[in-house]
């Protein structure tokens, strides 16, 4: 069965990828997951957070992806099958590691404009799960 993954990070433009995903994937008969990462801090300028922190940011984010499964399964009426993962790490490691175990016919994510570091790192993160597709994904930056 073909997959598409869609990366969200529950923002308005995300989630407007979010949607177009599961529309395309009820057009083309794949089944959707959506994912989610959670940053870990990488320098040490960035506040290091504990323990609970982690957990309470991991439980937060599986319960938004429950929700959004739930909308998108009425939102295309039950036609496809949707799977959701939180994953804790780097947004590119995360993504280029789930491209690689589930080979996805297609990428969707989209990205708030961010200036030019911003297009760079998304592009980076869109080329690291584009080298596992066999078609282009699809972005909006």
């Amino acid at each position: 069965m073909k997959t598409i993954i869609a990366p969200t990070d529950f923002s308005e433009v995300s989630l407007n990828a979010v949607n177009y995903a599961a529309d395309l994937a009820a057009a083309v008969k794949a089944e959707l997951v959506l994912v989610n990462v959670v940053q870990i801090p990488v320098t040490v300028a960035e506040i290091p957070l504990t323990e609970v922190e982690y957990k309470n940011m991991r439980e937060e984010s599986e319960m938004q992806l429950a929700d959004l499964s739930v909308k998108l399964l009425l939102r295309v009426k039950n036609k496809i099958k949707i799977y959701s993962k939180m994953l804790l790490g780097s947004i590119e490691n995360e993504l280029e590691e789930i491209c690689k175990v589930k080979k996805p016919f297609a990428v969707v994510m989209g990205m708030k404009e961010t200036g030019a570091a911003g297009r760079f790192f998304w592009r980076k993160q869109y080329n690291s799960c584009g080298k596992k597709t066999t078609v282009p994904g699809t972005g909006n930056i």
